[in-house]
């Protein structure tokens, strides 16, 4: 699995508007447009709306500090709160001390932009927990080269009972 450093997710609605061939926003069909039918949207307006309402792009980092304010800057093995001093708010999360970390390894099938499956770590804390994904990484890796191992030597075995049969 590779790691995004962006994430885009689409209403369901827009997409089965834009499946039917009309505008996202708005729902009017491409053949009632005013303006080009290869772009996204009916107008200005609905393109304005459909990427407020529709259509939300967000990058790993307002990713991980939405999972810091959810989890209130606390981190959820040791139960330490990690905050800072804001500008506009009294506290922010202290993100030089904060991780976010996903319980199930992507490696291992976890998924990425999930927010169920991200928690906060202090840094003391990620390291404990990422000695122990890594050791599980290296089992599921050993038994996925076993396991081609093993499957290579069938398809060689077939093989070769094939070729006694001919000769």
């Amino acid at each position: 699995m590779s790691r995004e450093a962006f994430h885009r997710e689409i209403s369901p609605i827009a997409v089965q508007r834009m499946k039917e061939d009309r505008c996202p926003n708005c729902g009017k069909p491409k053949s009632e447009w005013k303006r080009r039918a290869d772009w996204t949207c009916c107008s200005k307006e609905c393109t304005d709306n459909y990427y407020k309402e529709f259509d939300k792009s967000y990058s790993w980092q307002d990713f991980r500090i939405k999972i810091f304010y959810r989890d209130n800057s606390v981190c959820k093995m040791c139960g330490k709160r990690f905050v800072t001093f804001g500008i506009r708010l009294p506290e922010v999360p202290d993100e030089s001390q904060l991780i976010a970390d996903h319980i199930i390894p992507i490696e291992l099938g976890g998924v990425m932009w999930d927010m169920g499956n991200i928690q906060t770590l202090c840094i003391a804390c990620n390291k404990i927990k990422t000695k122990e994904d890594m050791a599980h990484i290296a089992v599921h890796r050993r038994r996925i080269k076993q396991w081609h191992e093993r499957t290579d030597r069938r398809d060689v075995l077939v093989n070769l009972s094939l070729l006694e049969k001919w000769f």
